[in-house]
């Protein structure tokens, strides 16, 4: 999501998924959600606003998402970081060389990781 975002210095890493990433994930959302419910709108454009309500209502339902469904046992491919190669591709980032090379050489570590993951609860894999 960095990359996407263009913040520099994770373009070699590769999304994490153990237990502690994904409650560390749904921790920022609540948090998210929380300074935007504090926020003054007084003060924003009509354009702020929207933009603000677009950037909670995009909070709540990953939110729901992470919490209600967990992704690495419903959508097992998203393990496949195609994504993320590709937006390598297209997105401006800083010595996009040495980036690339390292989420490359990070794959088969990271598919081993997701195939002991998806081993645990086989049966709840579509």
């Amino acid at each position: 999501m960095a990359v996407e975002f263009g913040v520099d210095g994770y373009a070699h890493l590769l999304a994490p998924y153990d237990d502690d990433d994904v409650g560390a994930e749904i921790a920022l959302h609540e948090k998210l959600l929380d300074a935007i419910d504090e926020s003054d709108t007084g003060q924003l454009t009509e354009d702020q606003i929207i933009d603000l309500k677009i950037m909670q209502g995009q909070a709540i339902l990953e939110s729901h998402r992470l919490i209600e469904t967990d992704w690495r046992l419903k959508e097992p491919g998203r393990f496949l970081p195609v994504n993320a190669i590709y937006q390598l591709t297209i997105r401006p980032v800083k010595n996009r060389g040495t980036a690339l090379q390292k989420r490359l050489q990070a794959i088969p570590h990271y598919l081993r990781g997701a195939k002991s993951h998806l081993q645990t609860l086989p049966e709840n894999i579509p």
